[in-house]
């Protein structure tokens, strides 16, 4: 729960605090929050920025479009800038760059933003992203607040992140969302996802920021070594500093380059900094006269932009996916099960994924559908008997009230029947990733109509009636080479069921392990699979013309017994 503002720290106070800019002499040592809000006295930070530094935590203090009274804070040290000036402003908050110096103006294009995009969302969930500059900038700030004011003022300085977290949200509970509770989901209603890219993009800045590019992702202390004795090895050349050298580690870049810190490199570099230490990070010394912290001072000055703009937000507004599983049928022979692309040109006549996944777009009002199934079919195979499982990722869904029934009526209709969808059902996510480990473990049960150059008779027939669990050794299939590994890899051939009809053709029904390729068991492949149907049935040349996967799954191993269909 937030706490009040600390009473110590006056309206007249955080008026002067945001006040012109003007230099001021270094202020004497204080405690608390009036110690704090004076030691940033003609800085012109915002309003909103001088509460942070007084360090009070009551979002509502934050949320005032116009802190014109006592309780709201004293007001800020521009008037507030519309989202249709932004370019015209001359300079920034040297703490937020204009985050919270535009917050209403942020608020209300945030506000906007939510509502055209129409979700049912019931519930929220909030990341924001800072500029890395704000970051290196609040890090300076706690340097100078420890230097002037003491540690119990670095405490109480509210973050950044915090009052925007506040100001958005605020927004998202007026829309009616609330926030999500950690480790708990609504399948039915996935959360909203709001995210906030803050930015901020001035040559100025990154070259500030360059004093940090060699220092490989943050400043590291040797275990035991404390900032004094950093100090002293310092002053003795033996390094322990975190400047900037003259070469090699440390060094700052050359002129022009773009700074290569992140928010985890500043904070790991300046976690704890004095202000000496700090300014030795800038790359600057304190004259005899000026102390290190009136030195600091010029770093926390509001930022001129130079026709720049201040730092703003892109909003990224989405939601959690959903998750459908069924099982298809398909009923064509020129349709590969996704899009097919060969030299620019398109095979078949769209796909299985296509034909799922546009309808249920459509019906989501969803961003994209992602489409996952337990293995695939060939473009001239067909799907039949129970079908095929497979899940769809709905993604960003705008409504959520849609049952299995209207999406397999959706996309039955829109099919054309050439694809059938059924048992459509609500399923967690970790439904897609249990398809793979399916897929390698069910039984394949095929059906095949089959062309013998050499006639056969029904006594050999039995050869294969009479075989169970025949194992078999396939290499890549030349049609695959292209694009598999070689490799030798052993399947099994759980039972044969044929059924003559006439002295060169039959039909095979055949039940296999998962993976095992069926064509080139008819075949042979040049040789390629060991032992084939050509090989069991005594030679000659053996073709498969149809083919056909009658069930995928454990609910579909039939024992063989009886005649092939």
């Amino acid at each position: 729960q937030a706490s009040p503002p600390p009473s110590t720290a006056s309206m007249a106070d955080l008026g002067a605090a945001a006040g012109d800019g003007a230099a001021t002499p270094t202020p004497t040592p204080a405690a608390g929050a009036s110690g704090a809000v004076a030691a940033i006295s003609g800085l012109g930070f915002c309003w909103r920025c001088a509460l942070r530094v007084a360090g009070c935590r009551d979002p509502d203090r934050y949320l005032a479009r116009e802190p014109s009274a006592p309780s709201t804070a004293s007001p800020p040290a521009q008037p507030q800038a519309g989202a249709d000036d932004a370019a015209q402003a001359t300079d920034a908050c040297g703490l937020c760059l204009g985050l919270l110096e535009r917050g209403d103006a942020l608020r209300t294009t945030f506000a906007e933003k939510i509502r055209e995009g129409g979700y049912d969302a019931r519930t929220y969930s909030c990341s924001i992203v800072l500029p890395v500059f704000c970051v290196f900038r609040h890090q300076i700030l706690l340097s100078y607040l420890r230097e002037v004011v003491g540690e119990a003022a670095v405490g109480e300085c509210v973050e950044l992140k915090d009052v925007l977290r506040w100001l958005l949200t605020a927004e998202l509970g007026a829309l009616g969302l609330d926030g999500t509770v950690a480790g708990v989901a609504d399948p039915e209603n996935p959360a909203l996802t709001v995210g906030a890219a803050c930015d901020f993009v001035h040559a100025a800045a990154a070259e500030e920021l360059k004093c940090l590019d060699g220092l490989g992702g943050g400043r590291r202390r040797p275990p035991g070594m404390g900032r004094k004795k950093r100090r002293r090895l310092a002053a003795n050349g033996k390094g322990g500093g975190g400047g900037r050298g003259e070469a090699g580690e440390g060094a700052a870049p050359a002129a022009g380059s773009t700074s290569t810190a992140s928010t985890a490199a500043v904070n790991e570099a300046m976690d704890g900094m004095d202000a000496e230490e700090c300014l030795q990070l800038l790359g600057g010394h304190a004259a005899d006269s000026v102390g290190a912290s009136t030195a600091l001072r010029a770093h926390l000055a509001r930022f001129a932009l130079a026709g720049g703009r201040p730092a703003a937000a892109a909003w990224e507004i989405g939601r959690e996916s959903l998750y459908f599983k069924g099982r298809y049928l398909k009923l064509s022979r020129n349709i590969p099960q996704s899009p097919w692309v060969i030299d620019g040109e398109r095979k078949g006549d769209s796909s299985v994924e296509e034909l799922i996944c546009d309808p249920m777009t459509k019906l989501f009002g969803a961003s994209e559908c992602k489409f996952h199934a337990e293995g695939r079919e060939d473009i001239d195979v067909r799907m039949l008997g129970a079908g095929r499982t497979f899940v769809v990722e709905v993604k960003s869904a705008k409504r959520c009230d849609v049952g299995g029934k209207e999406v397999e009526a959706a996309v039955n209709e829109a099919t054309g029947g050439a694809v059938v969808v059924k048992a459509i059902e609500r399923c967690p996510a970790s439904a897609m990733s249990s398809l793979q480990a399916e897929a390698e473990t069910h039984r394949k049960t095929y059906v095949c109509v089959c062309w013998s150059s050499r006639p056969l008779k029904e006594e050999e027939l039995a050869i294969l009636r009479d075989k169970r669990d025949l194992e078999v050794f396939q290499k890549t299939p030349i049609r695959v080479l292209h694009r598999r590994a070689p490799a030798v890899r052993p399947r099994t051939v759980h039972w044969m069921e044929p059924r003559l009809l006439n002295p060169h053709y039959l039909v095979l029904r055949l039940s296999t392990q998962a993976g095992m390729y069926i064509k080139e068991f008819v075949h042979g492949d040049l040789g390629r699979t060991q032992p084939s149907l050509r090989d069991l049935l005594g030679g000659g040349t053996v073709e498969i013309l149809q083919l056909d996967v009658e069930g995928v799954g454990f609910e579909d191993q039939d024992t063989g017994s009886g005649a092939a269909k």
